[in-house]
């Protein structure tokens, strides 16, 4: 994404998941690789968001979600992430 400029902003990840064997998703924010915030487990099923705050500089940065908790048994089940938007908004 391309920040305007320095500052405080917040950090909105809409996220879903299909839970398996009793777990939701989880995910940490990065931004240009740095993890913002703690590791954060998906509430529900459902899409939900969960915002972050974090000091960026202005110019490109590389903003990810990286899904932490895979399960996989075949036949059985399959948690899975889904990220279904991100908002960037400047708070400061």
């Amino acid at each position: 994404v391309k920040v305007p400029a320095d500052g405080e902003y917040e950090i909105v990840v809409t996220a879903s998941c299909t839970a398996a064997n009793g777990q939701n998703a989880k995910f940490k924010l990065k931004v240009d690789g740095a993890v913002v915030g703690f590791e954060t487990q998906l509430k529900s099923e459902e899409a939900k968001d969960y915002a972050f705050t974090a000091a960026l500089k202005s110019g490109e940065r590389k903003i990810a979600a990286e899904f932490t908790n895979d399960l996989y048994k075949e036949g059985e089940y399959d948690l899975n992430f889904f990220l279904n938007g991100l908002k960037l908004v400047r708070v400061k």
